[in-house]
């Protein structure tokens, strides 16, 4: 519930988003273009956003209890500091993650943990010029408070063919009992991530830990699509997803014991709708058996958890399991569109360097228009070998 503090709103984050602040990082994307940046459309359009959500503007403060505080202002002080005009002529489409993730250092929004209790900004709008016709958006937000559903509202709201509407910034605190209800009893992914055998898990890939290689692929339409054609004739079932395709594909390629996927439960629960900001998403787990077809994905997702196995691995098991994640960004994203200009190409932007606990990850998403794209983490690049669902390698 929001608490009035003189000229500013302290409203109290979900439980999850405090438990997780010490992880959770920034999501961050880059778009490129073709022309000369429209800086004062920018700019306004940015004020337009931060008008209608002033809690854009928040900070992270702990309060007595620890409870996470988002302080934000009544009223939006404008774009300020949260727009930057930089210069980065080496700047390219396809640079390795980890050199622009270097050279994009001071667009991104620090980690939750190093902005609690501190005068950091949560989000980071910054034009980066390349070149005399090259430039590029990079928008960064801190996952604290935003999930990648809303990452990409506020992101198209930015574009030429969207308006700026205001998102719901109060927290509906009863969401996250109503998103374990709707897994049916599969919500075991939290608890079995803080096992004492996950951890011991952890610890070992810490101590053994290379740097994960990741790269960027566009997706093989045509044989996305040759799959949904072959199950929408043989009616078994008559539908599946690109999502519940690239799962299966991609992860029977790995040695991968246990995935987790990350579902947007807005409009699945009550009370939660699409224009509720914040972390509403639970992760789903599958085991080798729930995710060796396109048909067990689509079952899995239909009823929000897996369908054939039974309990995640216990305690021995559970310390020496490889494991992988997916998210999917692709249906959240619509181009942003700038006047006078020309998109060129939308990709993530991720510090390789930064830990995160799976050996295999992949994150979908939209490089322009309808173009699919996928970003891989893979702790052994070969897993990606002749894998039909992989175009045109662009990292």
């Amino acid at each position: 519930m929001d608490t009035p503090h003189n000229d500013f709103v302290d409203l109290t984050l979900l439980d999850f988003e405090t438990t997780q602040v010490k992880i959770l990082g920034s999501i961050t994307t880059v778009t490129f273009y073709d022309g000369a940046p429209p800086l004062e459309y920018i700019k306004t359009k940015l004020e337009e956003i931060l008008d209608r959500n002033p809690w854009i503007e928040g900070r992270l403060l702990s309060n007595a209890t620890g409870q996470l505080v988002l302080r934000y202002p009544k009223v939006s002080g404008g774009a300020g500091q949260l727009l930057r005009i930089v210069s980065r002529p080496g700047l390219r489409p396809d640079m390795k993650f980890s050199e622009l993730a270097d050279v994009l250092r001071a667009s991104i929004v620090k980690p939750a943990s190093l902005c609690l209790n501190k005068a950091e900004d949560l989000l980071r709008v910054s034009v980066v010029t390349v070149s005399a016709n090259r430039f590029a958006i990079v928008v960064s937000m801190s996952h604290a408070y935003a999930d990648g559903y809303t990452y990409y509202e506020v992101f198209k709201m930015l574009s030429t063919t969207a308006p700026a509407r205001a998102l719901i910034a109060e927290r509906v605190h009863s969401g996250r009992a109503d998103m374990s209800a709707a897994l049916s009893g599969g919500d075991d992914a939290l608890p079995w991530l803080s096992s004492p055998g996950f951890i011991m898990n952890v610890a070992t890939m810490l101590l053994r830990q290379r740097v994960p290689t990741f790269n960027l692929f566009t997706v093989a339409q045509l044989t996305i699509d040759e799959q949904k054609k072959t199950y929408a004739t043989s009616n078994q079932p008559a539908f599946i997803s690109t999502n519940d395709i690239i799962t299966a594909a991609f992860f029977v390629a790995t040695p991968c014991d246990v995935v987790f996927m990350m579902a947007n439960f807005r409009s699945r629960v009550p009370d939660l709708t699409a224009d509720h900001a914040g972390n509403y998403e639970l992760l789903i787990a599958f085991q080798k058996v729930d995710f060796a077809t396109p048909v067990l994905v689509r079952r899995g997702v239909s009823a929000c958890r897996r369908t054939l196995s039974g309990n995640l691995p216990g305690f021995l098991k559970s310390t020496r399991v490889q494991l992988g994640a997916i998210t999917n960004w692709a249906s959240s994203y619509k181009d942003l569109a700038l006047p006078g200009c020309e998109l060129v190409f939308h990709r993530p932007v991720v510090d390789p360097a930064r830990f995160m606990p799976f050996d295999h990850m992949v994150t979908v998403f939209k490089s322009r228009g309808e173009q699919l794209s996928l970003m891989t983490r893979c702790k052994d690049t070969s897993v990606l070998l002749n894998l039909p669902i992989l175009d045109k390698k662009i990292v």
